[in-house]
C-alpha cells in the first residue's frame, strides 16, 4: 500500500475516531439535563409482603387484589420507594404499613380515592395522591403514623418571582437566588420568562432545591434532584 493511500485511510480513522467522541459526549450530555423516569414495574411475586391494599368491590372488600394495581419501585443510595397505581376504576378505602394501619377511608363515604401511593420505606414516608393536586403524607413518628399535610405538593417554580410564600422559601445569597420548598412539598417545573427550563414530573426528578447563579456569564440554574444529582442549565 503506498503512502497516499495510508494517509487517506489515518485521516479516516481519525476523523470516525473524532465523531464517535463528539457522539458519545453528545448523549453523555443529554443523559445528564434529560429528566429519566428511573421507576420500573415489578413482577406481582416480588411485591412487598409487608403493604397491605384494601379495595372495595361492591360491598366486599379484598386485601392485595392485585388486578386493582401495579407497583413500580426506585431504589438508590438516598431513597428506596414503591408505588402503587391503582386502575381508573379501583376503590382502595384503606392501606396498612407493617402490620399497622395508615389510612382508611371513613365510614359511609364514596370517594375520593387514591390515585397511587407511594411508600419510601428508608425515610418513613408513605405519600398518597387522590389526584386533582389533593395529597395526604404521613410521616412516622413516636411509633405511630401522623398525617403530616394534607394539600398541593408538586410546585410549578418561575425564578423570576422572588419572594417567600407559603411553598417555597426565597433567599438571596452572595449573589445567587436560592429556592427551596416547604417541607413536604417538592419542585416539578422550573421556568424563565415564560419558558420552560426543566420538568421533572416523573419521581425521582422532582427537585429539592433550586439555585440561580447571578454571578456568571451568562447565568446559570442548579437544578437538585432527590436522588442527588445536579443538573445544570445555562439561561440564554
Amino acid at each position: 500500500m503506498d503512502t497516499r493511500k495510508i494517509s487517506i485511510l489515518s485521516g479516516i480513522l481519525i476523523g470516525a475516531t473524532a465523531l464517535a467522541l463528539l457522539i458519545f459526549k453528545f448523549v453523555s450530555i443529554r443523559k445528564r439535563h434529560t429528566a429519566v423516569d428511573d421507576r420500573f414495574f415489578i413482577p406481582e411475586r416480588t411485591y412487598p409482603s409487608f403493604i397491605e391494599i384494601i379495595t372495595k368491590d361492591g360491598s366486599e372488600l379484598k386485601v392485595n387484589d392485585t388486578s386493582q394495581y401495579n407497583v413500580k419501585k426506585y431504589f438508590s443510595s438516598k431513597i428506596q420507594m414503591y408505588e402503587y397505581i391503582f386502575e381508573e376504576n379501583a376503590k382502595c378505602v384503606g392501606f396498612n404499613y407493617k402490620n399497622m394501619n395508615v389510612w382508611k377511608q371513613k365510614e359511609g363515604r364514596d370517594g375520593p380515592y387514591p390515585a397511587s401511593i407511594m411508600f419510601y420505606t428508608k425515610n418513613d414516608v408513605i405519600i398518597v395522591d387522590f389526584g386533582k393536586d389533593n395529597t395526604m403524607v404521613y410521616k412516622f413518628k413516636n411509633n405511630e403514623w401522623v398525617p403530616e399535610t394534607s394539600s398541593r405538593i408538586l410546585l410549578d417554580l418561575d425564578i423570576d418571582i422572588k419572594d417567600n410564600n407559603s411553598d417555597i422559601n426565597y433567599n438571596s445569597i452572595y449573589n445567587r437566588d436560592v429556592y427551596i420548598p416547604k417541607a413536604g412539598k417538592y419542585i416539578q417545573s422550573v421556568s424563565h420568562l415564560n419558558n420552560e427550563l426543566y420538568s421533572g414530573k416523573a419521581f425521582p426528578d422532582l427537585l429539592d432545591k433550586v439555585i440561580v447563579n447571578n454571578a456568571s456569564t451568562p447565568r446559570v440554574v442548579s437544578l437538585n434532584t432527590l436522588d442527588g444529582r445536579n443538573i445544570q442549565v445555562t439561561l440564554n
